[in-house]
C-alpha cells in the first residue's frame, strides 16, 4: 500500500465519495481498513449488512454462544438436503455484525499445517502466500501473552492468551488422549498442529479480542473511514469495465458510493460469491436465469465450496462439578458473575471449551480429524432426537481436509442456498 498510488487515483477522480469501498466488515475488512487508514491517506466506507459491535454479550469470551439467542448477529444460511447426510438441511452460519466471524465465534486462534499453505503458493504460482511469507504477517498481527520468538509476536493488536479457567473435564480429556498414545502438545501454532493439548484464544481476561477491537477500533475515530452498518449490498457498479462504486440498500433506501480507486470485496466466502453474480460475474448460463446482466462469464464464481464438516459425540458424565453444566443459572450464575466482576477469573473467563486433539487415519502421518472437548451439553432438540439437558460433555469431530465440493447456485437476499453434497464424503 503506497500514499502515491492513492493519490494518483484521487486526482482522476475528484467526484467519488471515497478512494477504497470495503465491502463487509469482518476479520479482513477490519483489517484492510486498519493498513488502508495507517498507511495511506485514502478515504475509506466500509460496508456491513449487519449492526455495530455495540453489545456487551459480544464482548464476553463466553457470552455469545450463552447469552445471546440464535441468530440476532448471524446470518443462517440453509443447504438443500444432503444425501449423505440422511436427506437433512443444514444450517451454516456466519457473522452479520462488524467483525464478522470474529465477533461470534469461538475464538480459538489456530493456524493452519504449514504444507498447506505452502501448498497454497504453488497453486497460486506466488511466493507470497507460502508458510515463510506468510509467518511474519502473523507474527506482526499477534500480541500473544504467552508466547513470542520465531513463530509468534507479542506486541500485535490481536490479543491471543490461554482461558483464564480450566475445567475438570479438559483436564481428563488431555489426559485420556495421552494414555492412548498421543503426545502433549504445548503449541499448536508452529505450523504443524499434532498431540493434544490445551486451546489458545482470541480473548484476555474474559473479554473477547474481535477484529472489531484490534484492528478496526484503532482507526474508528479517523474522519477519513464512514463505516455504514446495516447496509445490505445490491451489487458493485461498473462503468468500462471498471468497478466505480457499490450500490446497497439501508432503511428500505438505495445508495450508491463511488471510488475513485478499488472496490474492495471481503465478504467471506458465502457472501462474497453471491455479490460478485449479482454484479454480473459469474456463470452466464446461472446468471441468466435470474435475468442478471452477463458482464464476465467466469464459471468458477460460487464453485468449489468445501468447510469443515463435523458432529459431536454427546456424553453423560458420571460426576458433578466438572464441566459447565447449569453453571449459567441460579445462585452458580450469581457466584460466577460475582468473580468475573470482582476479580476477573473463574467460569466466564474462558469460552467453555479448552482443549483439543488432532487424529490422523491409517493411509497418512497427517492429522485429518481434530476433536474439540466442550465441557457442556447444551442442545434443546425435541423430538425422536432430542439430547436430554445432563451433566456431561460434547467431543466435536471435524473433519479437517474433507473431498467434497458444494456450490453456490439460487438465493434470495440475504439468504444463499448452497448446492450440491458438501457432506459426501
Amino acid at each position: 500500500m503506497k500514499t502515491n498510488g492513492v493519490a494518483s487515483a484521487r486526482s482522476g477522480a475528484q467526484s467519488a465519495d471515497c478512494e477504497y469501498v470495503i465491502v463487509g466488515a469482518g476479520s479482513a475488512g477490519c483489517v484492510a481498513a486498519w493498513r488502508l487508514l495507517t498507511e495511506t491517506d485514502a478515504r475509506v466506507v466500509l460496508l456491513e449488512a449487519g449492526s455495530d459491535y455495540t453489545s456487551p454479550y459480544l464482548k464476553l469470551s463466553p457470552g455469545y454462544s450463552r447469552l445471546v439467542p440464535k441468530g440476532i448477529h448471524c446470518t443462517l444460511h440453509q443447504t438443500v438436503p444432503q444425501v449423505h447426510a440422511g436427506n437433512r438441511v443444514l444450517e451454516i452460519a456466519t457473522g452479520r455484525v462488524v467483525g464478522g466471524g470474529s465477533s461470534v465465534n469461538a475464538q480459538v486462534y489456530m493456524r493452519g499445517y504449514r504444507a498447506d499453505y505452502d501448498q497454497w503458493g504453488q497453486s497460486a504460482g506466488s511466493d507470497h502466500w507460502n508458510w515463510s511469507a506468510l509467518l511474519p504477517h502473523f507474527r506482526r498481527l499477534e500480541g500473544n501473552q504467552k508466547f513470542a520468538g520465531e513463530f509468534h509476536g507479542s506486541a500485535g493488536p490481536l490479543i491471543v492468551a490461554d482461558p483464564g479457567f480450566f475445567c475438570e473435564y479438559s483436564r481428563l480429556f488431555v489426559k485420556a488422549a495421552q494414555a492412548l498414545g498421543l503426545p502433549f502438545t504445548a503449541d499448536f501454532n508452529v505450523g504443524a498442529p499434532v498431540g493434544t493439548g490445551f486451546l489458545q484464544f482470541t480473548a484476555s481476561d474474559g473479554r473477547r479480542c474481535s477484529a472489531a477491537e484490534a484492528f478496526l477500533g484503532r482507526v474508528r475515530s479517523n474522519s477519513r473511514l464512514r463505516v455504514v452498518t446495516r447496509a445490505q449490498v445490491n451489487r458493485i457498479v461498473f462503468e468500462n469495465q471498471r468497478a466505480v462504486g457499490v450500490e446497497y440498500v439501508q432503511g428500505g433506501q438505495k445508495h450508491l458510493v463511488r471510488c475513485g480507486g478499488e472496490v474492495l470485496l471481503a465478504a467471506g466466502a458465502l457472501a462474497s460469491p453471491h455479490v460478485l453474480m449479482l454484479s454480473g460475474i459469474g456463470p452466464a448460463g446461472l446468471l441468466r436465469r435470474f435475468d442478471i446482466p452477463v458482464l464476465v462469464d467466469l464459471p468458477g464464481v460460487g464453485r468449489n465450496l468445501h468447510d469443515h464438516a463435523g458432529s459431536p459425540l454427546v456424553l453423560a458424565g458420571n460426576s458433578r462439578g466438572y464441566g459447565y453444566f447449569r453453571q449459567d443459572r441460579g445462585w452458580r450464575l450469581v457466584w460466577n458473575l460475582l468473580e468475573y466482576a470482582l476479580f476477573r477469573r473463574g467460569r466466564l473467563t474462558t469460552v467453555g471449551g479448552e482443549a483439543t486433539s488432532f487424529h490422523a487415519t491409517s493411509e497418512s502421518s497427517v492429522p485429518s480429524v481434530q476433536i474439540y472437548c466442550v465441557p457442556m451439553i447444551a442442545y434443546a432438540n425435541t423430538g425422536a432426537d432430542a439430547v436430554p439437558a445432563v451433566d456431561g460433555i460434547k467431543l466435536h469431530v471435524t473433519l479437517l481436509r474433507p473431498h467434497s465440493r458444494g456450490s453456490l447456485s439460487r438465493w434470495s437476499i440475504p439468504i444463499i442456498w448452497v448446492t450440491a453434497g458438501i457432506c459426501t464424503t
